[in-house]
């Protein structure tokens, strides 16, 4: 009896059907109280690249297009545990109005990468929320450094909350 290998075709849509129902992906939500308004909050983050430094694996951020709302970054990180560095290019839309920032992957080397950053009014200040949803797919030992692979986006994620925090308070 002969064996009969799926298309490509078939092997595709599988695969973005599991990543439809959000087999394989993860998801992380910082938050970080901010004594300053909002709008102050929303306007520090904006300016990333003056907190790469804060970010342990990050390599370099470099801004490829901004008008204002739309802007296009490239990045560049290292993962010591893999002995790897990860390249992706990111689209960022900060909507002022909403005082929120929606971004996604739109070329890279994860197999998925997106966001949403939020500044809302909470007492005297500001509840900053950063939710990251990603998948990064290693052949092989892929299940075995998830948890490691979660816990740099985590950190990464914290430490940048960290330095808006306190490039705000001042």
């Amino acid at each position: 009896m002969r064996s009969v290998k799926p298309s490509r075709k078939l092997k595709n849509s599988f695969a973005r059907s599991v990543r439809e129902r959000g087999l394989g992906m993860h998801r992380i939500t910082c938050e970080k109280f901010v004594k300053a308004t909002p709008e102050t909050v929303f306007q520090v983050a904006r300016d990333i690249q003056r907190y790469v430094k804060h970010m342990g694996n990050i390599e370099s951020v470099k801004v490829i297009h901004d008008d204002g709302v739309t802007r296009i970054t490239e990045w560049v990180a290292k993962l010591p545990m893999l002995e790897r560095e990860l390249h992706w290019v990111e689209k960022d839309v900060w909507d002022v109005t909403s005082l929120t920032c929606e971004f996604e992957m739109v070329e890279g080397d994860m197999d998925h990468y997106s966001g949403r950053w939020s500044f809302e009014r909470h007492g005297d200040g500001t509840l900053m929320k950063l939710t990251i949803s990603y998948e990064y797919q290693v052949p092989l030992i892929g299940q075995l450094l998830q948890k490691l692979i979660e816990k740099v986006v985590r950190d990464n994620a914290d430490s940048i909350l960290n330095a808006v925090k306190e490039a705000s308070e001042k």
